[in-house]
């Protein structure tokens, strides 16, 4: 039971099953979710509900890791949703927006720059796992807030 459930939520209900790049279709995912809580709650409450999901994913992708017998499996995706969600919390709901925030999110997460790529390689388990997704997003936060200070 508890193996279904640490599954289920590692995979982000099973989207981290998909054949190709499901850790973007997990970062995919997060901008609708990110869109109805901004709308409804607002930014900070967006913070609130990506830090949350990052705590489970703490858990849970320990977890999964120890079941697969790898240290990141490229299934768990909750860690991108973490991310994801943590980008569009610093952000208005505007669709030019919300696509810059998804593509400045892979590009970090993919490329992994310094900070990242230390702690992809350093820090392991659940935490290791989601963390470097987290810095992953600040970096990509500061990178956009730079751009559109230009731009606006």
């Amino acid at each position: 039971m508890i193996e279904k459930a640490v599954t289920a939520l590692s995979t982000f209900g099973g989207l981290g099953n998909l054949p190709f790049a499901p850790g973007t279709w997990g970062s995919l995912v997060a901008i609708p979710i990110g869109w109805f809580v901004i709308e409804k709650f607002g930014n900070t409450s967006l913070l609130f509900v990506s830090f949350g999901v990052f705590v489970i994913g703490v858990w849970a992708s320990s977890r999964f890791a120890k079941y697969r017998k790898t240290a990141d499996p490229s299934s768990c995706v909750i860690d991108e949703v973490a991310g994801q969600l943590t980008v569009l919390s610093f952000f208005a709901n505007d669709p030019v927006i919300m696509l810059s925030a998804f593509f400045t999110f892979r590009f970090f997460d993919i490329i992994k720059v310094w900070p990242t790529s230390w702690v992809d390689k350093n820090i392991r388990g659940g935490f290791g796992i989601m963390i470097d997704d987290i810095i992953a997003a600040v970096q990509s936060i500061a990178a956009m807030k730079f751009a559109l200070f230009f731009l606006y």
